[in-house]
């Protein structure tokens, strides 16, 4: 049976790896947003902090995505005749004097 972790430290290449990006996509869009460790040469990024960017990025596309079609295929708005009440025989009565 393998066992496969992920670590709450990742390198660069493996934090845009787990992003589903290349390296220089994970620069541009993820790493000004996350917590950098160094480590002589090396840098790495906590996984949870990851996970939060990852979940806050695909809520925020999923409401632009929902937001766009809503502008774009607008619900047509139903309009409706106020109808007045109608007059009782004593209100009819006392309109005609």
């Amino acid at each position: 049976m393998k066992i496969t972790i992920t670590p709450i430290q990742m390198s660069r290449a493996a934090a845009s790896a787990y992003c589903g990006v290349s390296a220089v996509k994970f620069d541009e869009a993820y790493r000004p947003h996350l917590t950098e460790r160094k480590e002589g040469t090396s840098v790495y990024f906590l996984r949870t902090e990851i996970d939060k960017l990852i979940e806050q990025k695909f809520i925020e596309s999923a409401q632009w995505a929902s937001e766009k079609k809503r502008k774009s295929n607008p619900v047509p708005t139903q309009h409706r005749t106020i109808q007045k009440p109608k007059k009782s025989a004593f209100e009819q009565a006392i309109a005609k004097h």
